[in-house]
Order: structure tokens, then C-alpha cells, then sequence
């Protein structure tokens, strides 16, 4: 069982992209909602690489060095609430180490990283996706007063 304090979160590098490319086929082929879509990671890394006022793309891995879940986060200001608001875009963990805090030491390190000017965090759940939903309750979030709408091109 991995310990939380044996955990090393990082950004992504490049020869990270064969792993988090695994995680992303894992979380896209077991939401509903997205079996439809394969995303390139590595589009995502490039963009986030080359500009990271946007956001940053997380890796975690084991004391062996093991990459063993991934995140992306988003960052954007919220005349709303008044600060930085972090998108948690993705976040999947390897179906082994689940339940071991993972996701929570991720999202941690994102607090602690980013905390200047933070007022919260946000995310989009599958209504189906009861594990995610039950992280995202334990963490405070909440079902926002207004619904996410977009327009893609």
C-alpha cells in the first residue's frame, strides 16, 4: 500500500506522456459521457508547457517512480468570486492505488502551490461517476448555482 508521504507530485515531462496517455484512455473510456473521445495528452502538455500562466498538467508517482495518476489543472480569474479559481480539466489514478489519498494529495499540492489569490476550486462530474462525486463532496465542492454550458468549434 502506498503511504501518502512516499508519494512525489510533479509536473508532467515529456517522457511522462506514454503513462498519463494510458490514465487519459482509462478515464475517457470508463465515463459515458466521453466514450466518443480520445484526447492527445500530448497537445495538452504542449500548450501548458509553452504557457503555463494557463495551467498545469500533474503527475504522481510512487516511490519507484511509477506514475501512478495525473491531473490537469486550469487556471482562471472569477470576477465572482474574486480570485483564482482552479479547473480541475482531469484527474485519474491507477485502479491499484485508488482509495490511498492520491487524488487528495494532489489536489493538496495544488492548494499549496497555487494559494496566492485562490478562492476555490471547480470541476465537471459524470453524473454516473459516483466515486468522483463522493472525492468531490468530501472536498467541499458543491453543485454550482448556474449549470456549465459550451459551444465547441
Amino acid at each position: 500500500m502506498l503511504i501518502q508521504s512516499e508519494l512525489h507530485i510533479r509536473k508532467c515531462r515529456e517522457s511522462d506522456l506514454f503513462a498519463v496517455q494510458e490514465l487519459v484512455d482509462d478515464l475517457y473510456a470508463n465515463d459515458p459521457n466521453t466514450v466518443d473521445l480520445r484526447p492527445q495528452i500530448s497537445l495538452t502538455f504542449a500548450e501548458l508547457d509553452s504557457k503555463p500562466d494557463k495551467g498545469v498538467l500533474l503527475v504522481a508517482t510512487n516511490p519507484e517512480g511509477l506514475l501512478v495518476a495525473y491531473c490537469i489543472a486550469i487556471f482562471f480569474w472569477s470576477n465572482e468570486y474574486a480570485g483564482n479559481i482552479i479547473d480541475l480539466d482531469e484527474m485519474n489514478v491507477l485502479p491499484n492505488y485508488r482509495h490511498h489519498g492520491i487524488g487528495t494529495s494532489l489536489l493538496n499540492y495544488l492548494k499549496e502551490t497555487y494559494r496566492e489569490n485562490l478562492s476555490g476550486f471547480c470541476c465537471q462530474v459524470s453524473r454516473e461517476n459516483q466515486p468522483a462525486i463522493r472525492f468531490c463532496r468530501s472536498h467541499g465542492f458543491a453543485i454550482s448555482r448556474n449549470e456549465h454550458w459550451i459551444a465547441v468549434s
